[in-house]
């Protein structure tokens, strides 16, 4: 489809948040995992900046998938 652009989501995790590199590239991944199967559902056109709070590791990433998709519900970008 011309003209049509994919969704584009970015993972921010400041150095207050996380003081380490690896914590903040596994906060990161962990985030990219969790948004994977929201991707089609997403907006062709929404341009997303996600950004971290807390350091939290310890939640499974189906939760951050759930918590994220009511997110992403609630600002409309869910197709």
């Amino acid at each position: 489809m011309a003209g049509v652009t994919a969704p584009q989501v970015s993972f921010s995790v400041s150095k207050k948040v996380a003081n380490t590199a690896v914590l903040r590239n596994r906060l990161r991944r962990r985030g990219y995992a969790a948004i994977k199967a929201l991707i089609p559902d997403l907006s062709p056109s929404a341009l997303i900046l996600v950004s971290y709070l807390t350091p939290d590791t310890k939640t499974p990433v189906k939760d951050l998938t759930l918590e994220i998709k009511g997110i992403f519900e609630k600002a409309g970008l869910l197709r």
